[in-house]
């Protein structure tokens, strides 16, 4: 999770913020977790769902995006409009109008007349026809650019632990890869499953289901985000804390919360300020940043005046607060940018690839 300070405290995990995790060939997307349709010039598509798994990188040069191994040497030139994250083997680009997949070699391999597209999870792929406004309606293709699942819904995200959240008149179920129906349409919103268990929301009020559609925690919280680590954050009548999968609340806090549990840290607020716990609600780093995001292969991007930087899990600054956003470290790289430019330091914050537009 995470990108340029996780804004998990001040932003509800619904239907609508979740699901437009696409390329699109309508309008711009700035950020990860605010994805509206796009002509693709400014897409982030990843999140928790859609990992990386080939340590490639993103890069933008001259207004074409292409990819760097995490040595900084360019693998697959900049040539396309757009681009996103290699996951099962392929990455969706933008390229002559179209929506395309390409391999690792760089070679298109699938091209479709689709609207938009998602990245591939679990070996499948959201895509929809129609634009926002006209009738959109999403299904699924498999790694032959073949349609598994028909177009008919109002939505669709990607699959997470063998099921994909999708909307259908207005509410939300769980499909299997079959496109059967497993859990019915009924919820409001929804997050994807992980760790074995769905936040749902139903009249206002949110729970958590099982993948049988059964409440493991009853629709009596008031806000509530997705498992982590064993955890996930709610609150009830007011307070704030973390629960594990029975309910039971296991750590009770005075304070909101900015990033979930990742590598036994979370980070929370005071007085507007950010610092972190650990699972037994101690705080361990201090409340002092303005911002902040998730510790992720040890190192945690925070804001520090106007600046952003990274912490270890002493709470020091390992690598001085001189950009204007940062991001998680993945596959030992953190994208970093400087005004509209982005690029990717080390855990040294050795500039592998300068910031470029």
């Amino acid at each position: 999770m995470g990108s340029g300070g996780i804004n998990m405290a001040k932003s509800k995990i619904v239907v609508l913020l979740l699901i437009f995790i696409f390329f699109t060939s309508c309008t711009n997307i700035s950020e990860k977790r605010n994805v509206v349709d796009s002509e693709l010039s400014n897409i982030e598509t990843t999140d928790n769902l859609t990992k990386n798994t080939t340590s490639f990188f993103i890069i933008q040069k001259e207004n074409k995006r292409g990819y760097i191994n995490g040595n900084g040497q360019i693998v697959i030139d900049p040539t396309f409009e757009n681009a996103g994250n290699f996951c099962d083997g392929l990455a969706p680009v933008y390229f002559n109008n179209k929506h395309c997949f390409i391999d690792t070699n760089g070679k298109i391999v699938i091209e479709t007349e689709f609207q938009g597209v998602g990245e591939f999870s679990e070996e499948l792929c959201v895509f929809h026809i129609g634009g926002p406004g006209s009738g959109a309606e999403y299904g699924f293709i498999d790694k032959s650019g073949d349609i598994a699942i028909e177009p008919i819904y109002d939505f669709a995200y990607g699959f997470s632990e063998g099921l994909a959240m999708v909307v259908f008149k207005g509410k939300v179920g769980f499909i299997n890869k079959k496109g059967e129906v497993v859990i019915d349409f009924k919820y409001d919103s929804a997050a994807p499953f992980y760790e074995g268990y769905a936040k749902v929301e139903i009249n206002g009020k949110c729970g958590f289901i099982n993948k049988k559609g059964e409440y493991v925690v009853k629709p009596d919280l008031e806000s509530a985000y997705f498992f982590s680590e064993g955890l996930a954050y709610v609150r009830l009548n007011n307070k704030y804390g973390f629960i594990d999968n029975t309910g039971t609340l296991k750590i009770k806090l005075n304070s909101d919360v900015l990033a979930s549990f990742s590598e036994g840290l979370a980070g929370v607020v005071n007085d507007g300020k950010l610092g972190y716990i650990d699972k037994n609600g101690n705080l361990l780093i201090q409340t002092k940043f303005y911002y902040g995001g998730e510790f992720k292969e040890g190192l945690a991007p925070v804001k520090i005046g106007k600046k952003w930087g990274f912490i270890n899990k002493k709470g020091e600054i390992v690598i001085k607060a001189k950009f204007d956003k940062a991001e998680e470290f993945k596959n030992g790289l953190a994208k970093v940018y400087l005004g509209k430019k982005f690029g990717y330091v080390d855990k040294n914050g050795k500039y592998i690839w300068q910031p470029t537009e």
